[in-house]
C-alpha cells in the first residue's frame, strides 16, 4: 500500500498513471486484429491491413480538422 505524504506527490502519481493508460490504449489501437502467427511466419490479410491503415489515416485527419476548428 502506498501512502502519499503530500498533495503534489499524489497529483504527480495520478498524472503518471493517466499518461500510462493513454499510452497503453494508443498502443492497442496500433495492433492489427487479424494476424496469424506460427513459429516460422506471420500473416496478415491484405484487406485487414488496408482497413487498419485507412482507419488510422481517418482518425489522424479527423483530429487535425478538429484542431483547426477550435483555433
Amino acid at each position: 500500500m502506498v501512502i502519499f505524504v503530500n498533495k503534489e506527490i499524489a497529483m504527480a502519481e495520478n498524472v503518471r498513471t493517466k499518461a500510462y493508460n493513454e499510452v497503453r490504449e494508443a498502443k492497442l489501437d496500433c495492433y492489427l486484429c487479424d494476424i496469424t502467427l506460427t513459429e516460422i511466419s506471420a500473416e496478415v490479410k491484405l484487406q485487414s491491413l488496408l482497413d487498419h491503415a485507412a482507419r488510422r489515416i481517418y482518425e489522424k485527419e479527423k483530429g487535425r480538422n478538429s484542431e483547426l476548428v477550435s483555433k
